[in-house]
């Protein structure tokens, strides 16, 4: 490894052991290997956590070919727990910038829905501490925003694009914006609003998802502001209460054998 690879590698595995969340896989160790047959070359490898149950890309996948949408309360339980992990990234005021549902893990933990564990930082980016633009334009063009299309600086927002994006294709199980080639998504994306979604979609999640994917980017929510919407803090207390609740005591009537 070159000097400037290794301290891009440190880099990575510092970012990435400042990371700890629920909703975030988590880094446990990493080791380098070289080859004999080449002695310049070396390869990084990093053990994170064991997701069991394949990404969010694969579920999607799935509920296509069944033809059978996703149930709103997994959709509004994966929300809330990437809400939380976006916010925890932004705190830090690192910008992960490379979203997508295949880089969102499931774990069956025997719950009703999935856990869910935001992974690949290999692109994130630590935020200037004077100015909270970036400019490379980055991420997959399905998920990008469109000042990332533009090649305008851009900041936290551009996470919170891609989550709205992934909001509506949980709903539709389609993207938002679809185009033939990357000049017709990049023009969908800046000019045409996102695709229609199903009528059943209950009003407050459309709402928040119109929030997610507006354009201008200073119209759009900042992570802190999804994670303390009500749609999101509604659901979070809810959870929190069944969480927290004492267990039902054992009916004395009941028969110890059954």
């Amino acid at each position: 490894m070159t000097d400037k690879q290794k301290a891009e590698t440190n880099a990575e595995i510092e970012l990435l052991k400042k990371l700890a969340h629920p909703s975030i896989c988590a880094y446990f160790h990493h080791f380098v290997t070289e080859d004999s047959n080449k002695p310049d070359t070396s390869t990084l490898h990093i053990v994170m956590e064991y997701c069991d149950s394949g990404s969010m890309a694969d579920a999607v996948t799935e509920q296509q070919q069944a033809k059978r949408p996703f149930d709103h309360l997994t959709i509004r339980s994966w929300m809330c727990q990437l809400a939380r992990a976006l916010a925890h990234i932004h705190s830090l005021r690192v910008i992960h910038r490379d979203i997508k549902t295949a880089n969102i893990f499931l774990s069956d933990v025997g719950k009703r829905v999935f856990d869910l564990k935001l992974g690949d930082f290999g692109i994130s980016r630590l935020m200037s501490s004077q100015t909270n633009f970036a400019s490379t334009a980055v991420g997959t063009p399905y998920y990008l925003s469109p000042e990332l299309i533009s090649g305008s600086g851009y900041d936290g927002r551009a996470d919170v694009w891609a989550i709205g994006c992934i909001l509506f294709e949980l709903i539709a199980l389609k993207r938002p914006f679809a185009g033939e080639n990357m000049g017709q998504l990049a023009m969908a994306i800046l000019r045409k609003p996102p695709s229609k979604p199903p009528r059943d979609t209950p009003q407050d999640m459309l709402e928040l998802t119109l929030k997610l994917l507006q354009k201008e980017q200073t119209s759009r929510l900042t992570s802190a502001e999804l994670l303390t919407s009500s749609w999101i803090q509604d659901w979070i207390t809810q959870v929190d209460e069944a969480e927290m609740s004492p267990p039902r005591p054992a009916d004395p009537t009941a028969d110890p054998a059954d």
